[in-house]
């Protein structure tokens, strides 16, 4: 899965935005939080898969959970943010 983001999301993400969007519960969703969510969305470039960000947010910020990261640009996609591409 390739996130791809929409050209009318500029960053920072505010989490406040997620849950005007799809109600009070996503943020229990959303575990990838903080730095690492930022850097995620970074390397979110349209060639990188779930698994390669994954792998990069690893280096900078210690082990992170693969499925954390697919439910986090889940949820964005959802959101309009980016769209997932296999």
């Amino acid at each position: 899965m390739i996130p791809v983001r929409s050209p009318d999301f500029i960053c920072p993400l505010e989490p406040d935005y997620l849950v005007e969007n799809l109600g009070a519960g996503v943020m229990e969703r959303v575990k990838l939080r903080g730095y690492a969510g930022y850097e995620a969305i970074n390397f979110a470039d349209g060639r990188r898969s779930v698994y390669d960000i994954t792998q990069a947010v690893a280096a900078e910020y210690g082990p992170q959970n693969l499925r954390d990261v697919s439910e986090f640009f889940s949820v964005l996609a959802e959101a309009g943010l980016f769209s997932l591409k296999k």
